[in-house]
């Protein structure tokens, strides 16, 4: 059983994952979770669509991939590097993605395909827009409650095109989107342009990379201090 993209194992997406003779993990993130038989975290590759690319070249011919493969691992890794906008993103990404090309899929096609978005999504982009609060620190937030996201109808991956577009605002330096979920915690998704917010994701029961990080607030004070840690942060960086 291969695991993919994955940093816990509460994240594993088929429970069933546990019911192979053995287990691999392949993943980019901080290796908090090593639940696998065996663990290849590394956290220097874009995504793990990159490391797939790289296991398969050091494979020296014993592992093959097809041209529909090969237009899977490029969407993943324009996905994961927001288009070749994060900071992850390495002259390897770039080379990566380039011998990928050479397969001969169509390539604009995923690109738009990356990009596309629905109604709902729209809506959505709309009313974080409107709603997002921005402090004088440059930390941009908004909590979106649980009536609001079943409002809209969404999937936690479709919330997930929110994230990128506050970024787009040019005097925010570091967002955070908080999401209530059915247990009245919230899940809190954490950017930064520049100062590193891991330690903060940490500091509430999660990781990821130093720019991009996840984290867990268990009630709504939780969520005010964690903005004020992020305040905290570019105040005295």
């Amino acid at each position: 059983m291969i695991i993919v993209d994955t940093g816990s194992r509460d994240r594993i997406s088929d429970m069933r994952w546990d019911r192979g003779a053995q287990t691999i993990k392949i993943d980019h993130h901080v290796n908090v979770d090593a639940f696998a038989d065996i663990n290849w975290s590394d956290e220097s590759f874009s995504s793990a669509s990159e490391m797939i690319y790289c296991l398969i070249y050091q494979s020296k011919g014993n592992l093959h991939l097809t041209q529909d493969g090969a237009r899977c691992l490029y969407a993943g890794i324009v996905g994961d590097t927001g288009r070749f906008l994060y900071d992850d993103t390495s002259s390897y990404t770039l080379q990566v993605a380039s011998e990928l090309l050479k397969f001969g899929f169509d390539a604009p096609t995923v690109n738009r395909h990356e990009d596309d978005i629905s109604p709902n999504v729209a809506k959505m982009v709309a009313y974080a827009l409107q709603n997002l609060e921005i402090e004088d620190s440059g930390v941009g937030h908004i909590i979106l409650k649980r009536d609001i996201i079943q409002k809209f109808g969404l999937s936690s991956g479709e919330l997930d095109a929110v994230i990128p577009v506050i970024g787009r605002i040019s005097t925010i330096q570091i967002w955070a989107i908080f999401r209530e979920k059915s247990d009245g915690k919230y899940h809190v998704n954490l950017r930064s342009k520049g100062t590193v917010i891991i330690d903060i994701a940490k500091k509430h029961h999660g990781g990821d990379h130093p720019l991009s990080s996840g984290a867990t607030a268990n009630d709504l004070g939780e969520v005010q201090q964690i903005i004020e840690e992020l305040n905290e942060l570019v105040v005295n960086e």
